[in-house]
């Protein structure tokens, strides 16, 4: 049966990993640090006015193909931070809530001397308002398939939206013989860690924990493409932070990036 949902639900997507020692502009492909901002524009602020993080900006024209999404440009990543905001932050919320935002320039335009299009990051003014690691450096991008997300709910193994029909006759006994005891805390975390979809990335499946956030509000399910996911879990730390931001797919082709929604979560 595994087989068979590896066959049915596959997916492209590109895994991205940061590598902390590789020289950035402010218009490359990174997490943190230096970004780009033209000098009339604002940083994004929540609906109370408090400035958002810079968490990650992908340069299109640096990033492998991925079917469906563009090939040029730059696509920037905010989270508001401030503690009182992230409590207030829906398990799943649009963005027009104004706890996140998304950002996209069709062209970019700067040089190295163009120091007034720099805006830095403001890592040290917001560290310790909210406890969460971030990740720093540039993007290294690898082309890769997904199957869709596994992972166990109150009721049992659960599934991405839309690939429920291919695994609604997995077993826990066929997961036994591929050797998963699903008794055990320990095979239930490496099952967890194996078939979960974990790291950042654009495209292929979101990460799930408890089950598909966008079945918890009429209207979610239309976003079915994952637009980019930032992730901290490790085989170590299974219950950290994941921020997958979804979209829907006419938005995409359309490169219209002002309507989407961000399942947050972070515990098992």
């Amino acid at each position: 049966m595994l087989e068979s949902i590896k066959m049915h639900t596959r997916q492209k997507a590109i895994r991205i990993h940061a590598q902390s020692e590789k020289a950035v502009t402010c218009v490359d492909s990174k997490f943190g640090g230096e970004f780009y901002l033209p000098a009339d524009m604002q940083l994004p602020a929540s609906a109370s006015g408090e400035e958002m993080e810079f968490l990650a900006q992908i340069n299109f024209s640096q990033m492998p193909p991925l079917p469906g999404f563009p090939d040029k440009g730059l696509l920037q990543f905010f989270l508001c931070t401030a503690e009182e905001e992230m409590e207030e932050m829906e398990m799943a919320a649009p963005s027009s809530q104004g706890h996140f935002q998304v950002r996209y320039f069709p062209s970019i335009e700067w040089k190295p001397s163009d120091g007034h299009n720099l805006a830095t990051h403001q890592k040290q003014a917001l560290k310790g308002r909210w406890p969460m690691e971030r990740l720093e450096g540039a993007m290294e991008f690898e082309q890769a398939e997904e199957m869709a997300t596994l992972s166990l709910g109150e009721e049992g193994i659960i599934t991405n939206l839309g690939a429920e029909a291919f695994v609604e006759q997995l077993t826990e006994d066929e997961l036994e013989e591929a050797g998963y005891d699903l008794s055990d805390c320990a095979d239930v975390d490496r099952f967890c860690m194996d078939f979960g979809n974990w790291g950042c990335k654009a495209g292929g499946y979101p990460s799930i924990r408890q089950g598909d956030l966008r079945l918890d509000e009429d209207g979610f399910e239309e976003y079915t493409t994952l637009l980019f996911q930032y992730d901290l879990t490790t085989q170590q730390e299974l219950e950290a932070d994941t921020f997958s931001f979804l979209i829907r797919p006419a938005d995409l082709a359309a490169c219209r990036f002002e309507d989407i929604l961000l399942c947050w979560h972070n515990c098992y």
